[in-house]
């Protein structure tokens, strides 16, 4: 029996002639979405279209293709190691920095592991994690160990794993060992990031110690001193000052020798003239031996005729 009215095409069939019975299914690598139509279109890309196709299918993840003319998903290009593409890509993309696709056909890059990282894009593996650093999932660059922590390893992932510095020493940031504090300087407690200087009126001379010692008698200390400097000569400094926590921190809070008595380099106290010597003016170095016809007697000493200290001189 004759038909009584005309049917049109269904998706994926076109008819372009006039007077057909049937209609035609789109050729592979085209496709056709509606119905009643007389023409099929070109597939899409980052899609394939197999014969007699009513939708552009599309290229599964890891594949891609900027083609408009695939008939089968096995046409699709595959991303290869250090690229990925998501299904229906046209082109494969780079793993960015932190990331990578060691294989081909990734759909998604995968995060660098744990104390590992890369700082490129379009990678296939991660690479160790630099001393002095850590390395958390995912990591683009190393992260610096903080101040008063250190580590010499290539796998940390976290800042807790690097090392705290022990009492005495320091490590700046980014560090790969612990240093010793030098002379005149201190660290009394752990993870310190820098030595705290000796304060004025102290020293210390060794390195990696914890606590600066006391300045000595007849001697100075600045900030910072390696070594307690000695009062120079015709000058004293005495454990009295340095007991009740006076200022020794240069060489004029050493003070002048006494007339009377003498001062050597680094004199704790004034000695006073022995007898047949004498100091007539502060600030002396040794006492003078009395000119010849002259007598000391005592200790003390003569100027002009007129005599002081404990004893007489006379001629």
């Amino acid at each position: 029996m004759g038909s009584t009215e005309q049917t049109k095409c269904s998706p994926g069939t076109v008819q372009p002639d006039t007077g057909k019975a049937t209609c035609n299914r789109c050729a592979a690598g085209k496709y056709q979405p509606a119905e009643g139509e007389q023409t099929c279109v070109d597939c899409e890309p980052g899609h394939f279209c197999p014969l007699g196709a009513s939708a552009a299918l599309p290229c599964k993840e890891g594949s891609y293709s900027n083609r408009t003319d695939l008939s089968s998903a096995a046409q699709c290009n595959t991303s290869q190691p250090g690229f990925y593409a998501t299904t229906g890509s046209t082109a494969p993309r780079p793993c960015r920095p932190g990331t990578i696709a060691a294989e081909p056909r990734m759909g998604l890059c995968a995060p660098c592991a744990a104390g590992t990282y890369h700082d490129n894009e379009q990678q296939a593996e991660c690479k160790p994690c630099e001393p002095g650093s850590y390395c958390p999932e995912g990591a683009s660059a190393p992260l610096p160990c903080e101040e008063g922590s250190y580590s010499d390893a290539t796998n940390l992932a976290s800042a807790e794993q690097c090392t705290p510095t022990e009492a005495g020493h320091f490590s700046s940031t980014g560090s790969t060992q612990q240093m010793p504090c030098s002379p005149g300087t201190v660290a009394p407690n752990a993870s310190m990031g820098a030595c705290a200087k000796c304060e004025a009126g102290t020293f210390q001379a060794e390195p990696g110690q914890l606590v600066c010692e006391p300045c000595t008698p007849g001697s100075y200390c600045a900030e910072g001193a390696a070594a307690a400097l000695p009062c120079k000569a015709g000058t004293y400094q005495n454990a009295t000052m340095l007991q009740l926590n006076l200022s020794m921190t240069g060489p004029d809070n050493c003070l002048e020798c006494p007339p009377g008595s003498a001062c050597g380099t680094g004199a704790a106290e004034p000695s006073q003239c022995s007898p047949g010597t004498v100091a007539p003016n502060a600030g002396m170095a040794t006492c003078n031996r009395c000119a010849a016809g002259g007598s000391g007697s005592g200790i003390g000493y003569r100027v002009s005729g007129i005599g002081f200290g404990l004893g007489l001189e006379y001629g």
